[in-house]
């Protein structure tokens, strides 16, 4: 079930020159990838899952996805936490894309490359977006809950991207960040658990848009009903990968429909509905 608010025709996907920020969910089946890209640079948050000896998310969906945007190689890998879903993509992504910095949180990596704590990452400034990890004073004894959180800010919207973490952790951020938290768009904490989404957390975060990806009819049923419910009663417009395969993010300068200069206007792509097949 997801609520399903209708988007309108202006917020459409163009490809506008005037991007600023540009966010791809990729879709890697039950776990998380995501591209960001500024003007000048590029990021991957969480890589994928690698499935067995012979198939691995990384270099079989992300890395062509990648090369699809034109990219060889990317600025900044993070790796929110060591979850296979979410860290073991970067087998397949490592060895066929250039990694200049690779932040996680230090735990369970399989890499050859010099890995940097998100705990210790200063903020940075690509192209006038921002970028933060927001931190807890805690370390959790759940390995989701030390997930590295990934802030982004622009002078058209902002993202928040929270890996895994639950509740615990989400109360933490709730009370050390209050309205700090704001975001145009929210990568749904733990794909859409239940564990997860707390009212606390969502009440900061007010997103217009959030994002579960998902695996198609996953074993763990993300995401949840009450799940999806609850970010209904916040209004919030709500995509899944599992349906609308590849879901893109457009922040751009852009007009109202009258004419007039809108601060900010985010475009929207779902990959499945622009490139369906012919017996759809």
């Amino acid at each position: 079930m997801l609520c399903v608010l209708p988007i309108p025709e202006r917020l459409k996907f163009s490809t506008c020159e005037n991007s600023i920020l540009r966010l791809h969910v990729v879709d890697v089946g039950q776990g998380l990838a995501v591209i960001v890209q500024t003007r000048h640079y590029a990021l991957l948050y969480d890589t994928g899952a690698n499935l067995s000896p012979d198939f691995n998310i990384g270099s079989a969906v992300v890395v062509p996805t990648l090369r699809s945007l034109g990219l060889r190689e990317l600025d900044v890998v993070v790796v929110s936490h060591g979850d296979n879903d979410h860290a073991g993509g970067l087998l397949g992504v490592e060895p066929n894309i250039r990694i200049r910095k690779l932040i996680s949180n230090g735990k369970g990596l399989n890499t050859k490359l010099t890995t940097e704590l998100c705990a210790d990452s200063d903020d940075w400034n690509w192209d006038g977006v921002e970028f933060r990890f927001l931190q807890s004073s805690l370390d959790y004894s759940s390995e989701n809950d030390n997930s590295c959180v990934l802030q982004i800010r622009s002078s058209r919207g902002s993202v928040l991207l929270p890996g895994d973490i639950e509740t615990q952790a989400e109360a933490q951020l709730a009370i050390s960040y209050a309205g700090e938290l704001a975001s145009d768009v929210l990568l749904a904490p733990h794909h859409g658990s239940r564990s997860s989404s707390s009212y606390a957390f969502l009440k900061r975060v007010d997103p217009d848009f959030v994002v579960f990806s998902a695996g198609y009819r996953n074993s763990f049923g993300h995401p949840h009903d009450r799940v999806v419910t609850r970010y209904c009663e916040f209004a919030s417009k709500t995509l899944n990968t599992a349906e609308a395969g590849m879901i893109s993010f457009e922040f751009s300068e852009g007009f109202s429909d009258t004419g007039v200069p809108e601060n900010q206007i985010i475009h929207i792509r779902e990959y499945r509905k622009l490139n369906s097949r012919y017996w759809h």
